[in-house]
């Protein structure tokens, strides 16, 4: 088809077609330069430009890009074909994602960041109506992020602006209000779910020492703990959950009702409501009755058990989610 005109608009370049149709390359900005201006550098970032904080994708019909929508997009000039890492921080210096062992070409490469931090740790086979494993993070609120890219040992870094959607009158204080709010409750997801980890380590290791023979005499302390370790998960977590619908089937317990808030708070756009912040004090409250068992079970039952193990020099129970 005949190109019938073309322009250069900011750093986008747009072409119409005989047919009726025209093509939008929406970043020329790495053609501007020549590889010759980087030839002794091993990894070259341009310029992000900035992005909106918008739940609009922009995109429809049978052959638009699947899943599109805005996000931080960039390109990665690399000098040959390796791994790099990517790290977004806050302009406060805290990590906010990190991916390890990004694939690059040599040559050119565009990259994006979909505006989300890293999800809360999860088990593997959680699975509910509004979250399963590996899950989601919350979403920034509008403000200036900085990109690293590592690479061997070389670094280099940009900033982008993530503005809100002009069409959206919310003020930006009440996204940040929903960001602080969903970064507290994806934290006390995390950390429930690694004590359920650590837990589940308990018993993998306890059925492993009830195998041994010369431990017989400690059988019964083994088997209490064995036990502990699955009345502790269970206080907080329903593992007859194979699939979502089977959540309407079976008493619902503290994580699905935590995973429900953090959906909930996820997908709006605006300040936490009054509801919502009284349920999250509430979930709060109710997580302490778990962390006082928890503690006292590592206390009273793992350390002093641990102790007698070590006299017999065989492996120990693990006192945490990374033991």
């Amino acid at each position: 088809t005949p190109i019938t005109d073309m322009e250069v608009k900011d750093d986008m370049l747009v072409l119409s077609t005989q047919g009726r149709g025209f093509w939008i390359l929406d970043d020329i900005s790495p053609l501007r330069y020549s590889e010759s201006m980087y030839k002794d550098e091993s990894v070259v970032l341009f310029d992000i430009p900035s992005t909106y904080l918008s739940n609009l994708g922009g995109y429809s019909g049978p052959f638009s890009p699947a899943g599109k929508s805005y996000q931080a997009e960039w390109v990665l000039w690399s000098m040959d074909s390796s791994k790099v890492d990517v790290i977004v921080t806050d302009m406060k210096g805290d990590t906010l994602v990190t991916k390890k062992g990004q694939k690059v070409k040599s040559g050119l490469n565009k990259m994006n960041w979909n505006l989300r931090l890293d999800p809360p740790a999860m088990v593997k086979d959680l699975v509910m109506m509004d979250m399963r494993y590996p899950g989601q993070g919350p979403k920034v609120p509008p403000g200036t992020y900085n990109i690293t890219i590592k690479k061997d040992d070389q670094e280099v870094s940009k900033t982008i602006d993530v503005d809100l959607d002009p069409a959206w009158k919310t003020p930006v204080g009440d996204f940040k209000s929903q960001y602080d709010m969903a970064r507290e409750v994806a934290d006390m997801i995390e950390e429930s779910q690694q004590r359920i980890m650590h837990l589940r380590k308990v018993t993998e290791v306890t059925n492993l020492l009830k195998e041994r023979k010369s431990l017989d005499s400690m059988k019964s302390n083994i088997d209490s703990i064995s036990m502990k370790a699955k009345e502790l998960q269970d206080m907080i977590y329903q593992d007859k959950i194979l699939a979502s619908q089977d959540e309407i089937n079976f008493e619902r317990k503290w994580t699905n009702h935590i995973i429900r808030l953090y959906r909930v708070v996820l997908s709006q756009h605006g300040k936490p409501t009054a509801g919502e912040q009284e349920r999250w004090t509430d979930l709060q409250a109710d997580y302490q009755g778990f962390n006082k068992a928890y503690f006292d079970f590592i206390e009273n039952q793992l350390k002093p058990m641990n102790q007698k193990l070590m006299d017999t020099g065989v492996i120990h129970l693990p006192e945490d989610h990374e033991g």
